[in-house]
């Protein structure tokens, strides 16, 4: 698991560099834990809320948001995002700080 997420980041840093001058922009998006329509179904006591923000070691004891993945994807493919290349853009809450 390790070695694949190297090879992604790696991979970003020369795709980046060999498609610049086409103008294409290559940023990985690395969502952290986030609140989806499957666990929308789900419904949790308290109890076992605290377990699951324990487990997965969110830092403002929360799930992401689709709709805060999808702002910063927004935001790379508009003008605002023109001048990144090659990062892999973390959105996870600190939780890998």
């Amino acid at each position: 698991y390790a070695a694949s997420k190297r090879e992604i980041i790696v991979s970003t840093k020369s795709f980046a560099r060999e498609y610049i001058l086409q103008g294409v922009h290559v940023n990985p998006i690395a969502p952290g834990d986030t609140l989806t329509t499957l666990l929308t179904f789900i419904q949790f006591s308290e109890g076992i809320n605290q377990s699951l923000f324990s487990y997965f070691q969110l830092s403002d004891n929360r799930l992401g948001q689709s709709e805060e993945i999808a702002a910063v994807v927004a935001m790379l493919a508009s003008q605002d995002g023109s001048f990144i290349n090659g990062e892999v853009i973390r959105i996870d809450g600190s939780v890998n700080a």
